[in-house]
């Protein structure tokens, strides 16, 4: 099977489905090597917005990966470059990455964002366990998807950022859970914080936090401080115990008020509570 453009023929190798089922070509240049994946479009389904957004995408000299953008027989084909080695979800799940390796990674992929001049939605799939592809020398790749293509005009830099903080999460679990990284922490609020900031900025920002990551021995990342994330460990448990006792306390407040109440509404008011014990010298017998 081939596609046809104008300068273009590209060689189906195989038809898959993407995420949404939708159908997907592993295609080659006629006479070339490199892989190309054409998600093809019923065009029109597809929004003005959508279209133009891609539009813009492919016009970008920056973004290589996005290798072409055409019709053919009334459907609009995208061209993304496809790359065939394991994914970052399928590495980590083999051999774990070193730490400093781990630093390296959130570095070079905000380094691979501001080179390609990626938008929101692009940028997005690049935090992406399953699409983020890893080579030895840490250098990063992405196998992109255009599975909610017609939400992309829409993204915001915000989504951006809480997604790479979910990623730093991840990359960083048995860290934070051992409460041994401060630095990351305060990095992790910046990124979701509900403030305007822009790529630099992040990056300028993880630079720094690198800086002081990287000074945190390997003894003090094996020897987390247990007792404090023990001790709130306990008290958070013991929360709903907590509350449960201090409802009852209340209760029995309650009620006690509510006692006092009624036996002191039943004595004499004011003065009528001053018996009178004599008259003159003669006592009053009660």
């Amino acid at each position: 099977m081939e596609i046809r453009t104008f300068h273009t023929v590209y060689q189906v190798l195989h038809c898959g489905q993407n995420r949404q089922g939708s159908l997907v070509y592993l295609c080659r240049k006629e006479g070339g090597e490199t892989l190309y994946q054409l998600f093809p479009f019923e065009k029109r389904f597809l929004r003005d917005t959508t279209i133009s957004f891609l539009n813009e995408e492919w016009k970008k000299e920056s973004f290589q990966d996005f290798a072409d953008l055409f019709l053919y027989e009334d459907q609009l084909y995208v061209a993304m470059a496809y790359y065939g080695e394991p994914s970052l979800e399928e590495r980590m799940g083999k051999e774990p990455l070193e730490y400093e390796e781990r630093l390296a990674l959130g570095q070079n992929i905000l380094e691979y964002r501001m080179v390609n001049g990626l938008s929101p939605y692009f940028a997005c799939q690049c935090l992406n366990l399953q699409n983020i592809l890893v080579t030895d020398a840490l250098e990063i790749k992405v196998r992109f998807q255009l599975d909610d293509v017609e939400a992309a005009p829409g993204m915001k830099e915000e989504q951006v950022w809480n997604g790479f903080a979910d990623l730093l999460e991840i990359l960083f679990a048995k860290e934070r859970k051992n409460r041994v990284v401060p630095p990351l922490e305060g990095y992790l609020a910046f990124l979701r914080e509900d403030t305007k900031k822009d790529q630099h900025k992040v990056y300028r920002e993880y630079l720094r936090m690198q800086e002081q990551m990287k000074r945190i021995t390997n003894e003090e990342r094996q020897r987390p401080d247990r007792f404090l994330f023990t001790l709130w460990d306990r008290l958070k448990r013991g929360i709903p115990t907590l509350k449960k006792i201090l409802a009852i306390l209340i209760l029995l407040a309650v009620a006690g008020y509510l006692v006092f109440t009624v036996k002191e509404s039943s004595r004499p008011k004011g003065k009528r509570q001053e018996l009178i014990h004599y008259i003159g010298t003669l006592k009053i017998e009660e």
